[in-house]
């Protein structure tokens, strides 16, 4: 009986931690830029913060756009866990990307910074 009740007990175990602990992952609609450096080669160094009470930021997905940069930075695996976490993110920006979009929650996006044409150089928004 225990050769049998071992293996499945394992194999459930198995299967709810590969099927649970991806699915903790998710767009962090709390987290927001709150450092944002421009290189000369083009390519810009964001620190972020998350604003909620829970929560760390694991990962930023960037999509192109042809109104500018979106960022969906996505949480930690687990509830309130700082395993693998980052702050700090380096991201090439494009010669005509001149916004710069983060997750606002409820698939929308808002502007947090914009290149002054002028000026040539980057504000927040």
């Amino acid at each position: 009986m225990r050769k049998r009740l071992f293996p499945c007990v394992f194999l459930l175990a198995a299967t709810l931690l590969c099927v649970a602990l991806p699915s903790t992952s998710y767009p962090l609609s709390s987290a927001i830029p709150t450092e944002f450096t421009v290189s000369p080669d083009c390519t810009a160094t964001v620190r972020v913060s998350v604003v909620s009470s829970v929560g760390y930021v694991r990962d930023c997905r960037i999509d192109t756009r042809d109104d500018g940069l979106y960022l969906t930075f996505y949480s930690t695996y687990g509830l309130n866990n700082p395993n693998g976490a980052r702050d700090t993110f380096t991201i090439s920006l494009p010669a005509e990307c001149d916004r710069i979009f983060t997750y606002g929650g409820g698939h929308s996006y808002y502007p947090v910074y914009q290149k002054h044409t002028e000026a040539e150089e980057w504000q927040q928004v």
